[in-house]
């Protein structure tokens, strides 16, 4: 029986894990630890997939699925489409996310994180009803450089209301600190949004 969108203890759930990158195309720890996760998951008897972020691109925005012993979705954004913290929001993702999330319908959704997706993956399952789950691996909710560590390799040691992001925040050589300064209000209320709404 299916209480609030989740299954009562015991019976199988459909969990839809999204993470920036995947085996074998990605191997830092986040990815390792999704792939590990849902491995358990599917061997506890639960139906587990996979969205990935990619590092490749393609002519059209797509969705491209392979399975090997897991289902692995991978979202491949338009060629030429910038990669820049100030870009966070990919409407090509959103509407191919929304798709796959019609079509795969899953109990629930395990968020590990936002990058080369769209950062409004919280708000569509929201909005489809679906609840999500968050765990935070690095600091890219709170620093737009992901890691907190400064362009000359130092750790920014500031508390993160205050970390001086206007002077550290990459940008390009035509964005003065007026445009920096709304993109990181703007990216700190849609990624407090996010974290709420999970």
């Amino acid at each position: 029986m299916v209480h609030g969108g989740l299954r009562s203890k015991g019976e199988d759930v459909k969990i839809l894990q999204i993470v920036h990158g995947f085996p074998p195309e990605s191997i830092a720890g986040t990815e390792r630890y999704c792939e590990a996760l849902s491995r358990c998951l599917l061997r506890a008897g639960h139906e587990c997939l996979v969205l990935a972020g990619s590092g490749r691109s393609a002519p059209q925005a797509t969705l491209e699925t392979v399975e090997d012993g897991l289902l692995v979705t991978r979202y491949l954004p338009l060629e030429g489409r910038s990669s820049r913290w100030t870009e966070e929001y990919d409407p090509e993702a959103e509407g191919l996310v929304r798709h796959l999330l019609a079509a795969v319908r899953p109990d629930l959704v395990h968020l590990h994180h936002w990058l080369h997706l769209t950062n409004n993956l919280v708000a569509i399952c929201a909005d489809l009803g679906i609840p999500v789950v968050v765990t935070l691996h690095d600091a890219w909710t709170s620093c737009p450089r992901i890691h907190r560590v400064r362009g000359s390799g130092e750790f920014c040691p500031d508390p993160i209301a205050t970390a001086p992001c206007l002077t550290c925040a990459e940008r390009g050589p035509w964005q003065g600190d007026e445009e920096i300064a709304r993109a990181l209000t703007l990216r700190r209320e849609i990624l407090n949004a996010e974290l709420a709404l999970a």
